[in-house]
């Protein structure tokens, strides 16, 4: 559900709201609450005035993006079907599709470990020597941290991108390439 409650003090309700642990996810000018129906009744039970937006907040949100005219399981950069941005599967495609067409760049995804929700948690090398540890700086490029921020994820996708495909005609990215151990 996304929930909407309705207070004279946004910011004094989202703190308390956030003290009890609901998912906030907007402030103004009402403050909107993703949860269940137990959330629901809870957050009426502290008190406030709540009502449910969306019944089904994956379909409406779903039914706003733009229909994807791709076709195929990597969409190209840009073309991702969550309104142009890669979701978690499309974007670990594409990193994976780096892998196969530069690999003596992108080292093979290591799994981290596991989301709570027991996700993989993917990690790729770029470098010039991509499965060896050299003696280089390490640079750590974290694209996916916060939930609700696709760009976070298309960026990384997209500096992964960059570094490969200008590799030996751009003297910068190439510098960066030979003396880092950039991980995505």
């Amino acid at each position: 559900l996304e929930i909407a409650v309705r207070t004279p003090d946004p910011v004094a309700a989202t703190a308390r709201l956030l003290l009890h642990d609901f998912d906030v996810v907007s402030s103004s000018p009402d403050v909107r609450v993703f949860g269940s129906s137990a959330d629901l009744a809870a957050i009426v039970g502290l008190g406030f005035e709540a009502h449910v937006l969306h019944h089904n907040v994956e379909q409406f949100y779903a039914s706003r993006l733009q229909p994807s005219t791709r076709s195929g399981a990597n969409p190209p950069f840009g073309q991702g079907s969550m309104g142009g941005y890669y979701t978690a599967s499309e974007c670990v495609l594409a990193m994976d599709g780096l892998h196969f067409q530069y690999p003596n760049l992108v080292a093979p995804k290591v799994s981290l470990g596991l989301t709570v929700e027991g996700r993989d948690i993917w990690m790729w090398k770029v470098s010039d020597n991509p499965l060896q540890d050299e003696n280089e700086p390490e640079v750590l490029i974290d694209g996916c941290h916060h939930a609700r921020e696709p760009i976070a994820l298309q960026a990384a996708v997209w500096l992964a991108k960059q570094l490969c495909e200008h590799y030996g005609t751009d003297a910068e990215l190439t510098e960066l390439v030979d003396k880092r151990e950039i991980y995505i």
